[in-house]
């Protein structure tokens, strides 16, 4: 179970460092938060130009992590 959890971490890095709106010059986390027998709560840290881009640049990358690891058997 513990290479599903690294792999579904690694799948949310990806996709954070792909996006074109979150900035690169700083410091973005995924750290894992919770663990129970049949989730994980993974919590991220991104940074964007300003607070009006990230209600949005969250959103998205909601739904991409979300279909990433539906895709990739993990949801």
């Amino acid at each position: 179970i513990s290479s599903d959890i690294q792999h579904a971490k690694e799948v949310v890095e990806q996709i954070i460092d792909a996006h074109p709106d979150i900035l690169k010059n700083r410091d973005s986390s995924v750290i894992l938060t919770n663990y129970q027998l049949t989730s994980i709560e993974v919590h991220a840290m991104i940074w964007t130009r300003n607070i009006e881009d990230s209600f949005r640049v969250l959103s998205e990358l909601r739904l991409e992590i979300a279909e990433k690891l539906k895709k990739e058997g993990l949801l």
